[in-house]
C-alpha cells in the first residue's frame, strides 16, 4: 500500500483484520512508541543526515523524556488507539497533530469562552480553519448515516465515561 500524504488534522481509521494495515506506511520517521493513557504516542524525529535542530522544551514537557533522539521542530506527534465498534469489528484510529496547532485550538476555546462567539484559528500550512470533530456538520452526517452508535463505541474504549446530560428545568416547580 502506498505513503500516506499525512499533516496536522490527519485521521486514519482502518479495519485491524485490514491486510494492508501491516503494509501501511506513512513515510514519516517516528520516536519509540509512549504509552499515554489508553493512546500509543510517536514523535516526528529528524531523518539522519538532516539538519539537526535541538527539541523544543515546551512540546516535550508533557512527554517522557527523549534524551537521545532529536525531535523535528514543530513535527507531528501520532496518536495510536485500537477501539471495538457496535459493528464488533476492531478498529486501530491513527491520528496526527502538531502541538501547536492543539495550544492555538485551546487558545481559541479560552477566548470564545471570554467573548462568546468563535473563533477559529488558521495556523494550517494551508489556512484551513480547526473546530472540533463535534462541532463539523459534515462529519456528524457521516456518522448518523453510518449507523455507528457513537456512544457505545466510546464506552467500549473508554468504560468509565459517561455522556453529559441536559439538565432541563422542572416545570411547574413550586416553592413551600
Amino acid at each position: 500500500m502506498a505513503n500516506a500524504e499525512v499533516r496536522s488534522g490527519t485521521v486514519i481509521v482502518m479495519a485491524e483484520n485490514n491486510p494492508y494495515l501491516k503494509r501501511w506506511r506513512d513515510g514519516l520517521k517516528w520516536s519509540p512508541s509512549r504509552s499515554y493513557g489508553p493512546f500509543i504516542l510517536y514523535r516526528e524525529i529528524e531523518a539522519k543526515g538532516a539538519n539537526l535542530t535541538q527539541p523544543d522544551e515546551d512540546l516535550v514537557n508533557d512527554i517522557v523524556a527523549l534524551s537521545v533522539i532529536l525531535l523535528r521542530k514543530d513535527g507531528l506527534t501520532k496518536r495510536t488507539i485500537s477501539v471495538t465498534g457496535s459493528d464488533d469489528i476492531s478498529y486501530r484510529v491513527v491520528a496526527y497533530y502538531k502541538a501547536s496547532d492543539v495550544l492555538s485550538m485551546m487558545a481559541s476555546e479560552r477566548t470564545q469562552d471570554l467573548r462568546g462567539s468563535p473563533l477559529l484559528p488558521n495556523s494550517n500550512v494551508d489556512n484551513t480553519p480547526l473546530s472540533r470533530p463535534s462541532q463539523d456538520n459534515q462529519l456528524k452526517l457521516l456518522v448518523e448515516n453510518s449507523g455507528i452508535n457513537m456512544t457505545k463505541l466510546i464506552k467500549s474504549t473508554l468504560p468509565e465515561w459517561k455522556p453529559e446530560r441536559q439538565i432541563k428545568p422542572r416545570r411547574n416547580a413550586r416553592i413551600y
